[in-house]
């Protein structure tokens, strides 16, 4: 950096190593930095811890997958690890939460499965760019800005995801996207997905950047493409929620 004035230290190395890299600092200061391990096809996290750098053991959602591409994290205001990133071999939304010990996936032989992942809803075919940020809310709920291209290669959406249980109150009854539970006395889906932008030869959220105020409301900075003749027309859009309790967005 000018002057001397920057510390620049290699965190970690391999071939592939350190894509789609996402940082969060938590309370006392230091970063976390979750990174995709191409050669692993998972992501990685690290943290620096004052003197030196450390690494969460074992890998984040099964390595028998690819998964981890365009990975974004976020720590809660507890300190609580939350990643979002894509399952490239089924082409779907992820999401982990660190649990520790007792979760579904992340598996090491000194605390079990240390995550709890969950598949939220299609994003499109594998190939190409899926860009993604996440937030956290007071409460410690996630909130997932992404790009949708189910519909097609043109007239990607930019859209939102969020746990039900994060959007009330009034909490609708079921998402319309995530894993599946049961309360009595019918299974609902535990998550919401829904269009921010998007229409016809408009590609949104080629690029995408969340932040959540201290009320809890998102603010999301992405790109906009305009297929238009004689020329296409890019441009920089940010979209800012209005209300705290559930409504359609």
């Amino acid at each position: 950096g000018p002057s001397n004035t920057w510390q620049c230290d290699t965190v970690d190395t391999g071939e592939g190593m350190g894509q789609f890299s996402s940082l969060d600092m938590d309370s006392t200061g230091n970063p976390w930095i979750a990174y995709y391990d191409a050669t692993a096809g998972y992501p990685r996290i690290a943290n620096y811890t004052g003197s030196a750098w450390s690494f969460l053991l074992g890998p984040v959602d099964q390595p028998s997958l690819d998964t981890g591409k365009h990975v974004s994290l976020a720590l809660d205001d507890d300190g609580d690890l939350h990643l979002a990133y894509q399952n490239v071999t089924s082409g779907t939304l992820a999401y982990a939460e660190y649990v520790g010990s007792g979760g579904n996936c992340g598996w090491d032989s000194f605390n079990g499965y240390k995550w709890q992942c969950s598949e939220i809803e299609a994003m499109g075919t594998p190939t190409g760019y899926r860009p993604m940020s996440i937030g956290t809310d007071e409460a410690g709920y996630p909130i997932i800005a992404y790009q949708d291209t189910t519909g097609g290669s043109l007239a990607a959406t930019l859209k939102m995801a969020r746990p039900i249980n994060g959007l009330g109150p009034p909490i609708p009854y079921s998402g319309n996207c995530g894993p599946a539970f049961s309360p009595p006395p019918l299974p609902r889906l535990s998550w919401q997905c829904d269009i921010i932008d998007g229409g016809s030869n408009i590609d949104e959220g080629g690029s995408v950047s969340l932040a959540v105020d201290s009320n809890g409301l998102a603010t999301i900075a992405y790109h906009e493409h305009r297929f238009m003749l004689p020329a296409s027309v890019d441009s920089l859009k940010v979209a800012y929620q209005r209300r705290t309790g559930y409504l359609p967005l």
